[in-house]
């Protein structure tokens, strides 16, 4: 049950977030502490909750920082760094806490002297803020990531943003959990889909360092959060059905370009089932091999096409899928550098680590050529 509304909004903050000045981040600072944070979580993933939360109190400045999960009526305290450290394993009910409060908005909230409506919250260091967002499994909230001020600390729009990138990676921690709890061989599957996940993360990451030193542009920071954005996009599939269909992914990443199947992308194949570990990797390819069809390639002119076709074929009755991407009416094929970046290095080494693939990369007269051969589950050749 949620709290009372009329004592709640009395202490919610929202419009002191909005009126202060947001403190400009290092993005190289914040990269290389997610980068830690991956190593930790795939050297030691019992700790990897202690991991976040040390993380987000470290990119926030809190003087304590926790998760809190929902179990039954009452939030429990799973991991906790800081001043409040010795309060591990502990909890709220859901009413009197503001956790409750959050879980039934879904939304990140500040909370200004939280102790006055909630009076468990009276332990020492007595806190001054508390910005809380939502932890979400299977599209619900399920608990909360947060950070509290105990001094003139004052929390901002920036901490947010961080607070609701750390919140993905406690969403993939909890349903790694979850399944190993559920079933030993569901939890090795669900493990290694994490694993791959923290390695793009990782690889996207490293790919913006490498490009950037330290001192990221508007643009190779635009870039980086458009990589993600594909990969987690595929990952998810917004598509209607647990296993994504080829062409609906692909058309998915030519709409967030602005382009449609059909006008100067021309997609030709059968109905191919993608599982959701190979649509994160595809979705994140077909970003590059546009990113950079648009930037350089074909579609930086007005007459240039591209035509992407794949078939399925078998090989020892298992069925493996041959998709090809040509470019034709690019005008700087001649000009381009072979200088290996993250989508060329995605392209020839990350798809056929993680897909089983082999790949062929060529820039030539009358424009890119990109071919993919890999396993897939499930295919249909269309009726005649």
């Amino acid at each position: 049950m949620e709290p009372d509304q009329a004592l709640v909004d009395e202490l919610l903050a929202a419009n002191i977030l909005a009126d202060r000045v947001a403190i400009a981040r290092d993005p190289m600072r914040e990269s290389m502490a997610l980068d830690r944070l991956i190593g930790r979580i795939n050297s030691t993933p019992e700790k990897a909750l202690q991991a976040l939360v040390e993380t987000a109190a470290e990119l926030t400045g809190a003087g304590s920082a926790g998760v809190s999960l929902l179990e039954g009526g009452r939030f429990v305290w799973r991991a906790i760094a800081g001043a409040w450290a010795r309060h591990i394993g502990e909890g709220m009910p859901f009413d009197a806490s503001p956790c409750g409060v959050v879980v039934a908005r879904d939304a990140s909230l500040l909370f200004s002297d939280p102790r006055i409506r909630f009076p468990q919250m009276q332990s020492e260091p007595l806190v001054q803020e508390a910005l809380l967002v939502p932890v979400r499994f299977l599209d619900r909230p399920i608990g909360t990531l947060w950070v509290l001020s105990h001094d003139r600390h004052r929390f901002d729009t920036e901490d947010v943003r961080i607070l609701e990138r750390l919140a993905l990676f406690a969403t993939a921690i909890e349903q790694m959990s979850r399944s190993r709890a559920e079933n030993a061989e569901a939890s090795a599957s669900a493990g290694a889909r994490i694993r791959e996940t923290i390695a793009m993360i990782r690889s996207v990451s490293r790919g913006i360092s490498k490009g950037a030193g330290y001192s990221a542009s508007s643009e190779e920071l635009a870039r980086f959060g458009a990589r993600i954005s594909a990969f987690a996009d595929a990952v998810s599939h917004n598509l209607p059905d647990i296993s994504g269909d080829l062409w609906l992914l692909i058309a998915s990443t030519l709409s967030r370009h602005g382009e449609r199947p059909g006008d100067r992308v021309i997609l030709e194949g059968p109905e191919v089932a993608i599982s959701a570990e190979q649509a994160g990797m595809l979705g994140l390819a077909f970003h590059e091999l546009l990113d950079n069809a648009f930037r350089f390639g074909a579609l930086s002119t007005a007459a240039g096409k591209v035509n992407v076709r794949w078939r399925v074929e078998r090989d020892d009755n298992e069925p493996w899928l041959h998709l090809t991407w040509d470019e034709r009416g690019s005008g700087h094929v001649a000009t381009v550098k072979r200088q290996p970046g993250f989508g060329f290095e995605l392209l020839t080494i990350g798809l056929p680590e993680a897909l089983e693939a082999n790949t062929t990369f060529d820039l030539r007269p009358p424009g890119l050529h990109f071919a993919l051969r890999m396993p897939v589950a499930t295919a249909r050749t269309p009726e005649a």
